[in-house]
């Protein structure tokens, strides 16, 4: 299986998504991660302003505090490029920060 979004949390503003099947969590283009927006307190999503990958987590930036959501290639033709160490892609997802 590809990695699949277990749970998020947030800090200030910044958001640490947990994965399953996330050995190995990289991009297939070596490029940064795409398609990754949060939602802040008024429910809009809008892009991440920074997305890392940290062992089997991803930790995003939002562009302020007050996260209340995460998405990854939450349109009909996503370029989204995440996959893990197996290359199988990342599920989409849309999750709410705890």
């Amino acid at each position: 299986s590809g990695p699949l979004a277990a749970s998020a949390s947030v800090q200030g503003a910044k958001i640490t998504v947990k994965f399953a099947h996330g050995a190995g969590l990289k991009t297939s283009d070596g490029a940064a991660v795409r398609e990754v927006e949060v939602a802040g307190a008024n429910g809009k999503f809008e892009a991440a302003a920074a997305v890392e990958i940290q062992g089997e987590t991803l930790v995003v930036t939002a562009a302020g505090p007050g996260a209340k959501a995460v998405r990854y290639g939450w349109v009909p033709w996503s370029q989204a490029n995440l996959v893990n160490g197996e290359g199988l892609p990342a599920s989409t997802f849309s999750v709410e920060v705890k």
